[in-house]
């Protein structure tokens, strides 16, 4: 009879901990996911749903969970989402788009869900996602290079030849687009950044810097956009965050020389000078949705009709026919029209939902740097600039990962400041 109340004693134990341990392992499964293509994300995004929700029930960490300014965010989140059903119910016509919509959305309602109702996982270590999304785009930089032949035949040749091999990331089946690579690998700099400033082993932080040092290099040499203007002012605040640290005297000099410099390498980049600016298609696009905008400023249109309405709007404007629909269509021929997106989350949000869209989306971008306190805030708020950033030239549909978006904010608003400084204590 004591044997089994012993061995019962025992795997209530042991139960905690296990659940505890897969709970913290299915993230560092989903962060390594995000740059693989959506499938994989999907699934791993439901393996970690339902680790999540084993870990709440079996640990319990609802009952230590308190109603923080914080949790507003993940409100917010979840409301963001049930926008897309509260406002299908007015629509007139019922589009693929509508499905489209709430699959690349669903990680607004899990993890606002989740996020009310727990506490993070102890077990969830900054660096240990620092090192997986190293890891991973390490590994894809690598794959890249084995996959296409041409850049070890030819050599780099030329910055411009060098750029279009690298730009092969967009062609591969087995991950994510370019524009998502750019978008997890700026955020691994920035993790990286964060992991070595919490790291108190002086090896840590010199591989972490040496990542952050080859993720620089290779967003430089790739053809994203967006991607380089964000790797340049994430690695300004670096260098302005150690020197406000560590000499504040000579931070404005220093910042102003690193601005110029970065300014110089941007210009450099093929795909920004002035009349590639000046034929950029997405200023039209912005124009185009801006006329439907103008005409439902409140409320909007809804995933279905307004994508639909931009559709045909867009294939009725010469001028954005010529500018890109035909050049587009030319090279996509398979493209799946009801998938053409405004190319701005702002945008976007205020074509589908109006001005209430509009300030929700503000909402997720500011809510996670206004409520936190700290040195959390310092770091959330260089994951924000990213996809701050990120969002003014993609949308939620398309491009813009709102799987890694909700996960850095999942992880940084409910870590307390003190476990994000505990490896530094130790």
């Amino acid at each position: 009879m004591n044997a089994i109340k012993l061995n019962t004693h025992y795997n209530k134990s042991i139960l905690p901990l296990v659940v505890e341990w897969i709970s913290a392992i299915s993230t560092l499964y989903l962060i390594a996911s995000l740059i693989l293509n959506f499938e994989c994300q999907r699934i791993a995004l439901f393996v970690w749903g339902a680790a999540t929700v084993a870990d709440i029930a079996v640990n319990r960490r609802y009952q230590n969970m308190k109603w923080k300014g914080e949790k507003w965010v993940f409100g917010v989140m979840a409301v963001f989402y049930l926008c897309i059903w509260i406002w299908h119910i007015f629509e007139d016509c019922s589009s693929a788009q509508f499905f489209h919509s709430t699959d690349t959305r669903l990680p607004f309602l899990i993890f606002g869900i989740l996020g009310l109702f727990t506490t993070l996982n102890p077990k969830i270590d900054i660096t240990h996602i620092a090192a997986t999304m190293l890891a991973m785009s390490v590994a894809t930089l690598a794959y890249i290079i084995y996959d296409n032949y041409a850049f070890i035949s030819t050599g780099i040749g030329s910055i411009n030849e060098f750029r279009e091999n690298i730009s092969i990331l967009r062609h591969n089946s087995l991950r994510t687009t370019h524009i998502g690579s750019n978008v997890y690998m700026n955020c691994t700099m920035a993790m990286c950044f964060i992991a070595a400033q919490l790291s108190s082993k002086k090896w840590g932080k010199a591989l972490l810097y040496i990542g952050i040092l080859v993720i620089y290099a290779t967003i430089t040499l790739s053809e994203g956009r967006a991607g380089l203007i964000t790797a340049n002012l994430l690695v300004i605040a670096f260098i302005g965050f150690v020197i406000y640290r560590y000499c504040r005297k000579a931070i404005i000099p220093i910042v102003i020389v690193c601005v110029g410099l970065a300014g110089v390498g941007i210009s450099k980049h093929n795909r920004l000078q002035l009349d590639m600016i000046k034929s950029e298609p997405r200023i039209l696009i912005w124009e185009q949705a801006w006329e439907l905008i103008k005409e439902r400023p409140v409320l909007g249109y809804g995933v279905c009709d307004g994508r639909e309405r931009f559709v045909t709007e867009s294939l009725n404007n010469e001028e954005l026919v010529k500018n890109f629909w035909d050049n587009w269509m030319e090279k996509h021929p398979d493209y799946k029209v009801h998938r053409f997106h405004c190319h701005n989350v702002f945008v976007e949000s205020a074509l589908e939902f109006g001005i209430v869209g509009l300030l929700l989306t503000i909402a997720l971008f500011a809510l996670p740097v206004v409520l936190t306190k700290g040195r959390k805030r310092s770091y959330i708020a260089l994951i924000m600039l990213i996809f701050f950033i990120q969002s003014i030239f993609e949308a939620f549909t398309y491009h813009f990962q709102p799987m890694l978006f909700c996960l850095m904010v999942f992880i940084f608003v409910l870590s307390e400041t003190e476990k994000l400084e505990r490896n530094q204590r130790c």
